[in-house]
């Protein structure tokens, strides 16, 4: 729960330098990631405020996210992996723009 919390938690900040609770972070990155990942994303969101009795994560799920926000983190730090594809990326790419 709290590595993907958190996880997002600092994606979060590295794309709008914003501090944001985990659960704020976690419903933000709902809106953002690829929909294989809502899933593992919900149940750590449900478990967080209590809305879902604590129980394991499946590994795949676990290892997508990880694989995907690591990258996400590399890029945002100025890093070479990219995920085109990734909602988040493109918000990412559309404030770099804005920022030229």
């Amino acid at each position: 729960v709290y590595f993907i919390l958190n996880g997002c938690r600092v994606y979060l900040f590295l794309l709008e330098g914003r501090m944001a609770s985990k659960y704020e972070a976690g419903r933000w990155a709902l809106s953002r990631f690829p929909s294989e990942l809502r899933g593992i994303i919900s149940k750590a969101l449900e478990i967080y405020a209590g809305e879902r009795s604590e129980g394991e994560f499946d590994r795949s799920p676990l290892n997508l996210f990880a694989s995907f926000l690591d990258r996400l983190i590399r890029e945002a730090l100025g890093g070479e992996a990219t995920l085109d594809s990734s909602p988040a990326l493109r918000y990412h790419n559309s404030r770099k723009a804005h920022e030229i």
